[in-house]
């Protein structure tokens, strides 16, 4: 009864769909089920029907429950039907049309297999003359097509296109299946770019439409698929009556859908794309409203996002839309709300679509895209760097068949372009080769320019790793340059080229790898070139040179039994090189470096050389120097050699003249368009030139300051640079001044240029425009040196940029004294500078440079681990000579402590010479108790900081009370690994209950990110207490760890302070003034000199690691001691030494017998440093408390007899 009743109800619902009637089955069903007949086949009847109620109602009500309940159903009706059965196929069709509705609704891959796989079933069940054949065969190339666009499966859309057409062959005049096929063919066309495919596409809609424009029903989705064709080919050939039609016929198709309909949503979605087109493509509107197109299409969007249910599939498509309008409207009318907006809503769209989907792509540049422009509005490099990584993203995850990838190409180097313009980063180098490699693989292998872009790509990976050094670029490089070589046919001229190329690289391999084989490819290489070259070319000239200088470089490194063969044949190439060459060729001045070179290998390498090899190195190298028509580095670096050759000559005199003009010339290094990356490593290939000047200068007996001015110009170049537009201008009018003010601006601004242009952003386009850009700068930096040069001529202005004059060192000095040291192999010194000698030497006969660098390195190793035998050296042989000279002995009851003002160069930079000294509680050998210590990166630094500003800080200049950042990182960034630091909050609490007695007013962030910071940075002090980060390879990106990432040198080095400079920036965590980085030891480049530099008169730091709770201590008593001595210069130094030496002192009363001669074996550390995935773990004994060392840095070194002594590392730089 109840199983007759249930359809019976099922019936009533067909004649009256009065949803009542579908319940009461429904509840009935639910008893039946719990007694299920013993007649399966009529159960599974009733199951199936009630499934097809449930599905009608879903696809009115979009209910999941009840798509859910349709699949159960059919899912359990299916296991009822026998395989055999004749409604099997009947029971297939129903399943899949289950699954393949839910997975419309959901985007569920897996629903849309096993609908497409149900289909299937049935197709193999059916009977070719059985007329649902075609049905089910053009429902499975739908499924398909659809799979294709969840996944982008190219082989889903192939079988979709032959699964179609073996439809139409069933049903040639059915509209349903010949849309289906044009859709397949569409989709295939966006994948391939196959025009027969578009051709036929349309061809296929056109009878199509033709034939359901007879029905009586007319199908809206075939006219959506037609429209979306046409839209297809007005975007290949551009002709607007395409799009015309297509924003026609999906307003026909909107028409012909009820307003209850869910498919409106996606005509009015198509509709409002085909608008914004066309207004890009015309301006889309009238005299009355230029953007009506834009307004219509907005209109749409917007609407959509109101109505559709939130959780539809199609979401993600219509979030992408709205932002993509909203930006064109911030294009037309440079509204910024909307681009925010726009960035808004094309970032969830990318959130909200899996990355496998077809149109992830197209959101990640749409995305990329408003990121970009809002990075030209605002010149924010976070968006900047997004803008990059999304347009790169959306580039590698679409097919190189698609037509869109020179597009999305197009983008990616548009926004490399201006990040290096903007930041410089190197990166970027990475991300350029990748548009490059496109250009290649889209070349066809025939095309008689593939081998010129092999070539070129190949050059920027052996540019790459010139830079970091990896194999795999040089060996890429390598194989790319020999795949163009094997496709350039024997008789072409351009196999010279390449073969030369090719030996390039063989060489670079050579000397990576000590390759004997590699080399000696390489010398085969140039001389298969040297066959192939003309007799005159450019190209001969080259391989000549790179001939002679591989020949000594295999002569270096491999000569067997000392045969001078390859030397002699490498001076014998280069002197023909040098015999061709024209004077005015920059090229000559290479040839003449190398042939110094090897005639120095010939004198230093072999037993008996010729009389005259120095001689004609020198006369090499100094012609090389002289040039006019030179590369700046090879004129500097032949000067350099010169002054070696001279001093082995015996003749320091000359040397030191050739030396000081090629100091001179070594800003031009690094000039100022150049990006900070490129300007540290022009800088990095000529490290060493400060000692080696310092000997030269001492050995050539020239004045004390004259030696001060070669060191001085030697060291703290892109320092120097940074501090141009702080520098004192009172010398020159007020007209020159602002000049000059003006100039240096204009420069900065040309470097970080947002290039707004109209200009496409094809390929071409872009070239153009950087070019253009670049060629700004060059001339904004021409007129700056013009400007500089003119200042300079004028005698009231004539020291303007100059290192100071000794005059100006001692008007600053009052009583202090200033001790810059230097240290070579040949000789070591001190500069002592005071009011009583003016400029006295300190020579250091003790100071070994070898030695110098083992504890260094030991001290890299361990730390915060400190040898006590270090600072014991370095009293013993640099601070007590020193100080002894200076009349710095014990001191009289009640006299103030004198100061000193370290200026260590070189790797003794890097050594705590304030803590040199016997730290024991009978002993008073050592700088603290004799002097108080301070530090400058350099003369010029220290007066700059003495000079500008020179009276102490005026409270009001900063409002009522000046303002105290006072920044705790106590927990630890998101993502990291870093400990969290309790005292650090502690530390900032009590500051701030400090401030008021300083005249401060604390400032807390609500949230401590970048940009905060440095919005407030320009307060009186900034106090940091958290994580400090010391990167080795880049000092530059060393930096503090806030809430969203590292603060870094470079920000804070580019940061512009207010007209009141603030007074002191306290950096309470580690590695704040330490520089790993060894070639660039002579730039000063830290968090220290970085807030320096930025406008801090006074900063205190850490050379390296710092206990969480010492941090704490001294920072309280260093604000103490500043607070009760007044807000002076002397002050900050005098309260920051009085809380050191408190902390030494309590260290001392625990370790009396910490000594070279006597360590104590409970006091010393056996420490062993981890690997790069950890961080340095500490003795419990010894801390009780976390470090505030961000960095994570492996060196594997197992040291000994090391102490914790954490008042060692704290030091302050101001005047």
């Amino acid at each position: 009864m109840e199983f007759d009743r249930c359809h019976q109800l099922l019936d009533l619902h067909d004649t009256t769909k009065d949803d009542a009637y579908l319940e009461r089955a429904i509840t009935i069903h639910g008893s039946i089920i719990k007694n299920p007949p013993e007649d399966r086949l009529s159960h599974a009847y009733l199951m199936a029907r009630l499934a097809g109620k449930h599905l009608k109602r879903f696809q009115v009500l979009e209910n999941l429950h009840d798509i859910d309940r349709a699949v159960d159903l059919m899912d359990q009706v299916l296991n009822m039907t026998p395989l055999d059965h004749d409604s099997r196929s009947r029971r297939l069709i129903e399943l899949g049309l289950c699954y393949g509705n839910r997975f419309e609704r959901t985007a569920q891959v897996a629903d849309l297999d096993t609908a497409i796989s149900a289909y299937q079933q049935a197709d193999e069940l059916v009977s070719s003359r059985d007329k649902d054949q075609s049905l089910i065969l053009a429902q499975i190339a739908r499924w398909l097509t659809e799979r294709h666009l969840a996944t982008n499966s190219a082989q889903d859309l192939d079988l979709a296109v032959d699964t179609a057409k073996a439809a139409l062959l069933l049903a040639p005049d059915n509209t349903n299946i010949l849309t289906t096929l044009a859709n397949a063919l569409t989709y295939r066309f966006e994948r391939r770019s196959d025009h027969n495919d578009l051709d036929q596409s349309l061809s296929v809609f056109e009878k199509a439409v033709r034939l359901s424009s007879a029905e009586p029903e007319r199908e809206p989705g075939i006219l959506q698929a037609y429209a979306h064709a046409l839209r297809e080919r007005f975007e290949l050939f551009g002709n607007i009556r395409d799009l015309d039609l297509a924003i026609a016929t999906i307003s026909e198709t909107m028409d012909l859908v009820s307003q209850g309909s869910p498919l409106k949503y996606t005509y009015m979605q198509d509709q409002a794309t085909y608008l914004g087109r066309r207004f890009i493509h015309t301006g889309g509107g009238n005299e009355s409203n230029p953007t009506q197109d834009l307004d219509d299409a907005l209109l749409l969007t917007e609407k959509i996002l109101l109505e559709a249910p939130p959780a539809h599939r199609d979401r993600p498509d219509w979030l992408e839309a709205h932002g993509n309008k909203l930006g064109m409207r911030f294009e037309v009318l440079g509204d910024g709300k909307s681009l925010d907006e726009a960035i808004k809503y094309t970032q969830e769209a990318v959130a909200s679509v899996s990355r496998s989907s077809y149109s992830y792509p197209y959101k990640l540049i749409n995305y990329g895209n408003w990121l970009g422009e809002r990075f030209q509005r605002t010149l924010s490099i976070e968006d900047l760097n997004k803008a990059i990584e999304v347009t790169d993203e959306a580039v590698n995850v679409t097919l190189e068949s698609d037509r869109n990838k020179a597009r999305w190409r197009s983008r990616l180097g548009k926004w490399l372009r201006r990040r290096a313009e903007s930041s410089g980063d190197q990166r970027d180098l990475d991300h350029a080769i990748e548009v490059l490699e496109l250009a290649v693989e889209s070349t066809p292998q025939e095309d008689v320019d593939r081998p010129p872009r092999l070539l070129n790509l190949a050059t920027c990976y052996a540019m790459r790793f010139d830079q970091n050094r990896r194999l795999e670029d040089l060996n890429k490089s390598i194989d790319t340059k020999q795949m163009a070589l094997d496709q350039t046919p024997a008789d072409n001229p351009f196999r010279a080229t390449l073969t030369g190329s090719l030996g390039n690289d063989l060489y670079r391999r050579a000397k990576h790898s000590r390759s004997k084989a590699d080399m000696d490819d390489s010398i085969q290489k140039y001389e298969e070139g040297l066959g192939l070259a003309h007799p005159h070319s450019m190209g001969r000239l080259c391989d000549l040179t790179f001939l002679g200088k591989t020949l000594r470089e295999r002569f270096e490194l491999f000569s067997e039994g000392r045969s001078t063969e390859d030397i002699d044949r490498s001076i014998k190439v280069l002197k023909e090189a040098l015999d061709v060459v024209e004077n005015d060729n920059s090229w000559r001045c290479r040839i003449l470096w190398n042939i110094g070179l090897s005639y120095v290998t010939l004198y230093n390498e072999t037993d008996e050389p010729p009389d005259d090899a120095l001689e004609n190195a020198l006369l090499a190298f100094k012609e090389c120097f002289q040039s006019p028509h030179c590369e700046a580095w090879y004129r500097i670096s032949g000067a350099r050699n010169a002054a070696v050759v001279l001093m082995d000559m015996e003749n320091p005199k000359e040397a030191a003249g050739v030396l000081k003009e090629a100091i001179r010339l070594l800003p031009t290094l690094t000039p100022r368009f150049l990006s900070r990356l490129d300007q540290q490593r022009a800088i990095a290939q000529l490290s060493g030139v400060a000692s080696l000047a310092t000997w030269i200068a001492l050995e050539a007996e020239l004045d004390l300051y004259e030696c001060l001015v070669l060191l001085e110009g030697s060291r703290g170049i892109m320092a120097s640079l940074l501090m141009e537009t702080r520098m004192d201008m009172s010398m020159m009018d007020q007209e020159t001044a602002s000049e000059f003010r003006e100039a240096r601006e204009r420069l900065a601004a040309q470097a970080s240029s947002s290039g707004k242009t109209g200009l496409a952003t094809d390929d071409l386009a872009m070239q153009s425009l950087y070019v253009r850009e670049s060629q700004s700068r060059y001339v904004a930096e021409e007129e700056l040196q013009l400007l500089i040069k003119r200042i300079q001529a004028d005698p009231r202005s004539k020291d303007f940029l100059q290192p100071p004059s000794l005059d100006e060192l001692l008007g600053i000095l009052d009583n202090d004294t200033i001790v810059v040291l230097s240290a070579s192999k040949q000789r070591s010194a001190a500069f002592v500078i005071n009011k009583r000698n003016a400029i006295s030497l300190v020579e250091l006969t003790n100071l070994d440079l070898d030695d110098i660098n083992k504890h260094v390195h030991r001290l890299q190793s361990s730390r915060p681990y400190v040898d006590i035998g270090m600072l014991e050296w370095l009293w013993d042989v640099i601070a007590c000579p020193i100080l002894d000279r200076c009349g710095f002995g014990k001191l009289a009851p009640g006299q103030s402590l004198p100061r000193v003002f370290w200026i260590p160069t070189g790797s003794l930079s890097r050594l705590p010479i304030h803590a040199a000294g016997r730290h024991s509680i009978k002993s008073k050998d050592s700088v603290m108790d004799r002097v108080m210590s301070s530090y400058s990166s350099s003369l010029r630094s220290l007066v700059y900081a003495k000079k500008v500003n020179s009276k102490a800080p005026n409270v009001s200049n900063h409002g009522s009370m000046g303002k105290a950042l006072l920044v705790a990182m106590g927990k630890a960034p998101k993502d990291s690994r870093l400990s969290s630091l309790p005292f650090a909050t502690k530390e900032v609490e009590k500051i701030s209950n400090l401030c008021p007695s300083l005249g401060l007013d604390p400032v807390r962030l609500s949230s401590q990110t970048r940009a905060g910071v440095l919005e407030e940075l320009g307060s009186l002090f900034f106090h940091f207490a958290g994580h400090g980060y010391s990167d080795s390879l880049d000092p530059a990106q060393s930096g503090l760890h806030l809430e969203d990432g590292l603060l870094t040198v470079a920000d804070i080095q580019a940061h512009k302070m207010g007209e009141q400079a603030p007074f002191l920036g306290y950096l309470s965590a580690c590695l704040t003034g330490a520089n790993d980085a060894d070639r660039l030891i002579d730039e000063g480049i830290h968090l220290i000199s970085a807030c320096q530099l930025a406008g801090f008169r006074h900063v205190i730091g850490a050379m390296w690691q710092v206990s969480d709770n010492s941090c704490a201590q001294v920072a309280e008593s260093a604000y103490s001691g500043i607070a009760s001595r007044g807000m002076t210069d002397r002050s900050v130094c005098a309260a920051l030494h009085d809380a050191v030496l408190a902390l030494r002192d309590a260290w001392v009363a625990t370790r009396p017998s910490a000594t070279r001669s006597m360590a104590d074996p409970s006091v010393t550390q056996y420490y062993d440093r981890i690997d790069d995935e950890e961080e340095e773990e500490e003795d419990d004994s010894q801390r009780d408390d976390g470090g505030r060392d961000g960095r994570l840095k492996s060196t594997n070194v197992r040291v000994a007899a090391l102490v914790t002594a954490d008042w060692v590392p704290y030091v302050h730089y101001g005047p």
